[in-house]
């Protein structure tokens, strides 16, 4: 029981590239495997959490399974013409900042788990961006979105950001 988390990441990571093929197919099929992704995101850490079986490759390839996908559907609802292009550069920037951020940390041997504020802004891009997937067309509720998927985004970082010199700060002391 204590791979299956590791195997769901793995899968989840998978899921990308399959994802992005059938987004330029079949919308609905795009939005039911990004649903699953999202699904086999909350398992994973549920029984990570549950049967101890925190291991290096989850605590390491989880976010990064998160952000790939998180990044292959706001770049392919960009190239799509769904999403204009400053969702992209923001959610883009914030995910290559926490990247370099959880590195930093890394080396330091600092592991840093998900927040209450960070859990609900992935939750609300991947709401957000399965409503945009599964009905797709510019509209009124598409500006929205965008705006909304852009201050979750933001409100994440800058949570983050506190969070990381916090714990910066901390240790050099």
């Amino acid at each position: 029981m204590k791979k299956v988390p590791n195997i769901l990441t793995f899968l989840r990571i998978l899921l990308v590239p399959v994802f992005i093929y059938y987004y330029w197919i079949n919308n609905f099929i795009a939005a039911g495997i990004f649903v699953l992704a999202c699904v086999t995101d909350l398992v994973d850490g549920y029984l990570a959490r549950k049967y101890n079986a925190i291991s290096k490759f989850g605590t390491l390839c989880d976010p990064l399974a998160d952000k790939l996908l998180q990044i292959s559907a706001v770049v392919c609802l960009w190239l799509g013409g769904i999403l204009p292009p400053w969702v992209v550069l923001i959610v883009a920037l914030k995910e290559l900042m926490m990247i370099v951020g959880a590195l930093f940390l890394l080396i330091k041997k600092i592991v840093v788990p998900a927040n209450k504020v960070g859990k609900l802004g992935s939750f609300v891009i991947f709401f957000t961006v399965t409503y945009l997937i599964a009905m797709p067309g510019v509209n009124i509720s598409t500006v929205a979105i965008s705006c909304l998927i852009g201050l979750v985004s933001i409100v994440s970082l800058v949570n983050y950001a506190r969070l990381f010199i916090e714990i910066i700060h901390s240790k050099s002391e």
